[in-house]
């Protein structure tokens, strides 16, 4: 198996494909070494300066702007991307990038004003909150403008790099200077906004000198994308609200210090997700093209990226767990010392297995196996919805992180199926015809 093995890497070694990954990957994590690092930077001098009680209100924030973000991006990005990949016209590409454009922008203002009148409404007695919320939602709409989606599908990473280190420069020069104290939430909202703001109109900038977008502001065409893509766009908002389901019920049961305490563990965490997720946006073109291959180059691929996967997030995990405590002191302080425990359980149960689950769930999403994505979406967020108020009630902090562990095993295992599933059903066609 190990003889084989090494042949698959070493034919891949030579593969002009696997070298233009190799290629663009290496812009991606180029960028977010940056920009990791520069988050590296705001990350104590927010924490020092917010302490755990303000930095788990800023979490929280974050939840509540990723709730209003819900129907502006319904799966369009991954639609666009998985057309684009496919697509050679240049025409029908803009028409592709226009049409998602149009239809978020129209949904992301009427969102914009239901999601502030809501805030007001149930947070009117912190004045200081409600406003920074409030602000806050205007994120959906400079990700109503972003267009990654687009240069990911031309295999073309440099221009999302480019524009998120300079995004990020913006973000920590305002942190660095302005962050001082508790009070200065809704600075931190406003430097926030600025960021992805900025990533999205070099985006724009860069992609109008080859192309053009013709917007339209019609609900129309956002009801009809959403015909396309409603079942990749649940499965997506599905994870989002699981993901982000822990936070709450820590900040009902616990409050806000306690939050604050999961929220820095669970941050160094979603870091190194980000890693994983980096490489798949690379592989997302070749991915769409999987079902094309022939059977034999199919199982070699997922054989080798699979392995690949699991042994990275093994030693990734092994690595920060000798780490983890240094980095906690050194981000955080020693107000957060409590985060350390939280980090190595999440390094020990959760880390090794997740970038095997993301690896099949983005084959299930890039084939166009949809209603599979769906299926394990939904059972992994029952999990989540069950077990994390069970475990958080009884074992506080360490509950959360074993229900989310749970819900990622569960995660790659029906990923697998029904990934194994598809390509059964593929080659029974294929020996059919």
């Amino acid at each position: 198996m190990l003889s084989n093995l090494s042949e698959l890497i070493l034919y891949n070694l030579h593969n002009t494909s696997f070298k233009r990954i190799v290629s663009n990957f290496s812009f991606r994590i180029f960028g977010n070494i940056i920009s990791r690092s520069l988050v590296v930077i705001t990350i104590p001098i927010i924490a020092r300066a917010f302490g755990p009680a303000t930095y788990g209100n800023w979490n929280l924030i974050l939840v509540i702007i990723s709730y209003a973000l819900l129907p502006v991006d319904y799966g369009f990005s991954t639609h666009g991307l998985r057309e684009i990949a496919c697509e050679k016209d240049k025409i029908k590409r803009e028409e592709i990038v226009s049409t998602i454009l149009s239809a978020r922008l129209t949904i992301s203002i009427i969102t914009f004003v239901i999601a502030t009148i809501l805030i007001i409404l149930f947070f009117r007695n912190n004045i200081g909150l409600m406003l920074s919320m409030s602000i806050g939602t205007l994120f959906i709409i400079s990700q109503a403008l972003n267009i990654d989606f687009f240069f990911i599908a031309i295999k073309n990473l440099f221009i999302p790099t480019l524009s998120q280190i300079l995004g990020q420069l913006t973000y920590v020069a305002c942190v660095f200077i302005f962050i001082k104290k508790p009070e200065d939430l809704l600075l931190l909202v406003v430097f926030y906004l600025s960021y992805y703001f900025i990533i999205a109109f070099i985006m724009i900038i860069l992609y109008g000198r080859d192309y053009k977008l013709h917007i339209t502001f019609s609900i129309v065409k956002y009801v009809q994308l959403l015909k396309k893509t409603f079942k990749i766009g649940s499965s997506a908002k599905i994870e989002m609200l699981a993901s982000s389901f822990p936070l709450l019920v820590i900040s009902y049961f616990h409050g806000s210090y306690q939050l604050g305490i999961f929220s820095a563990a669970k941050g160094f965490y979603t870091a190194i997700i980000l890693i994983f997720q980096s490489l798949l946006l690379v592989l997302a073109p070749y991915l769409v093209n999987l079902k094309n291959l022939d059977i034999d180059v199919l199982k070699e691929r997922l054989y080798f990226l699979g392995f690949f996967m699991l042994l990275s997030g093994i030693v990734i995990a092994g690595l920060f767990y000798l780490l983890g405590e240094s980095v906690i002191y050194l981000l955080f302080g020693k107000s957060f010392g409590a985060s350390r425990n939280i980090l190595n359980l999440f390094l020990l149960l959760a880390v090794p297995i997740s970038p095997l689950g993301m690896l099949f769930n983005s084959v299930l999403v890039y084939v166009g196996d949809d209603k599979n994505y769906l299926r394990t979406t939904l059972i992994t967020s029952l999990v989540i919805l069950i077990f994390t108020p069970i475990l958080v009630y009884s074992y506080s902090l360490t509950g959360a992180v074993v229900a989310m562990s749970l819900s990622g095993f569960i995660y790659a295992i029906f990923s697998l199926i029904y990934v194994g599933r598809f390509f059964s059903k593929k080659i029974h066609n294929e020996s059919l015809a």
